[in-house]
């Protein structure tokens, strides 16, 4: 018999990780997977993370920088450019937080 135990993992842009788990009959009546399950990582590009307070989800994966003001932003770190007084250019890198919004076209 073939196991059809397996573990999707998604890997979201905000960070957070999602699991699918699909369990064979026989590892379902011992409450845990076959020594031999499948795995597979995924990245999710535009999936919406499912976690409680997650600020990526909120503004749906794209997003303006409160700090910045600059977009948009695909990651959970601003990656905008800045200059600073001395003409230096260093990336914001500011975290989405609940001041950032959803960044409009």
């Amino acid at each position: 018999m073939v196991c059809s135990c397996h573990n999707r993992i998604t890997q979201h842009p905000c960070g957070h990780k999602s699991y699918k788990k699909t369990y064979c009959s026989a590892a379902r009546r011992r409450g845990t997977f076959c020594p031999n399950h499948a795995i597979t990582t995924v990245q999710g590009t535009r999936t919406r993370c499912r976690i409680a307070g997650c600020q990526m989800s909120r503004v749906y994966c794209y997003w303006r920088c409160c700090h910045c003001r600059q977009g948009p932003n695909t990651a959970n770190t601003c990656m905008c450019s800045l200059r600073n007084n001395a003409g230096y250019i260093y990336a914001c890198s500011h975290t989405v937080c609940r001041d950032c919004v959803y960044y409009e076209r």
